[in-house]
């Protein structure tokens, strides 16, 4: 079972966390530690180890996702190049 948390709102899923993990990929969810899947709208920073949410909260990052983090990082800011790019 699984439980996510959505700032306030409170999901139950019967699903377990690798289910529900390869179900919300392509919805903006990554997972970062065996226990979190996070929604990487609300990421504000990463530190070693560590990632913040928009809202303070910490999420520790396992170190078998840190390859799959990076990838995501190198991803979005390629995103991120690309509309400012447009802005200009």
């Amino acid at each position: 079972r699984s439980t996510l948390f959505p700032y306030t709102t409170l999901f139950r899923s019967g699903r377990r966390l690798g289910k529900l993990d390869q179900l919300l990929l392509d919805r903006g969810f990554l997972r970062v530690h065996r226990l979190y899947l996070i929604n990487t709208s609300h990421l504000a920073s990463v530190r070693s180890g560590e990632l913040t949410l928009d809202n303070g909260d910490t999420v520790p990052v396992g170190r078998r996702y840190l390859k799959s983090l990076k990838q995501f990082q190198n991803h979005a800011g390629q995103d991120t190049a690309v509309r400012r790019q447009g802005m200009q």
